[in-house]
């Protein structure tokens, strides 16, 4: 897996691990790597299997506890974990799994809970040799957010691709379920922000995963669709709800 650290100064006072969602990579966080890097921390971000530069075949993740254990090597004893959407599923589900906790635990529109139909329980079930084909993630860009210059942007990135593999629906899917079924377990504080409209994940589990955790700091944004840090009306709140919860 691509990785890359970020430090402004050689003795960074705190360290902060993005992860990045479905189809993107860890380059669309600069906003929030610059505004980290001037408080001085030290920003840890890596492209997912099959995603951005990392290699593999567009979408396609083998294992994610290789990604838990992954994240387990490349931390410091203390730092702060990030994820949006897959992204916030995987931070959520490494505290979950790990014996080594983040301090501090932050989801951005974590795609938790039941996330499948019917019709993809019998599709994922029959995948067998299929496991590396990938087939349309679903994610429809004008469900993104409301500003058309960061649809624009997201639709012209290189790096971002709509794929996703047999095998990784298959263990997003089981991941999502367990996540929230044992999110009671996080006993970190945690900040979960999701927007209202989102209709690429399930805000309804959102509703429920927030009614699970210990130490809780909850936003809920009415209007917001899926990437709220690009809703024009909702960016900034978004970046300050993170920087009092670090702080």
């Amino acid at each position: 897996m691509f990785l890359k650290r970020y430090k402004s100064t050689e003795n960074s006072k705190k360290t902060f691990v993005i992860i990045h969602g479905l189809g993107e990579h860890s380059g669309r966080y600069k906003f929030l790597i610059d505004i980290l890097l001037d408080i001085d921390y030290q920003v840890i971000t890596f492209d997912l299997p099959g995603h951005g530069v990392s290699e593999g075949p567009k979408g396609y993740i083998k294992s994610f506890y290789k990604i838990y254990k992954f994240i387990e090597e490349i931390t410091p004893e203390k730092f702060i974990l990030f994820g949006h959407s897959m992204g916030g599923l995987i931070a959520l589900r490494y505290t979950e799994y790990s014996n080594k906790k983040p301090e501090k635990l932050i989801l951005s529109s974590p795609a938790v809970g039941k996330l499948y139909t019917a019709f993809h329980k019998i599709l994922l079930s029959t995948i067998g040799w299929m496991g590396k084909i990938s087939i349309n993630n679903g994610i429809d860009p004008k469900d993104l957010c409301h500003d058309e210059k960061a649809i624009k942007e997201y639709l012209d990135d290189p790096l971002v691709h709509n794929k996703i593999a047999f095998k990784t629906a298959k263990q997003l899917f089981s991941e999502a379920e367990k996540a929230l079924e044992e999110a009671e377990n996080v006993d970190i504080p945690v900040l979960l922000q999701y927007g209202e409209s989102d209709k690429i994940i399930k805000v309804d589990s959102c509703n429920e995963l927030a009614k699970k955790f210990k130490t809780l700091v909850i936003q809920k944004h009415k209007y917001a669709k899926h990437e709220i840090f690009n809703e024009p009306r909702y960016k900034d709140k978004y970046i300050s709800n993170i920087l009092e919860f670090i702080n």
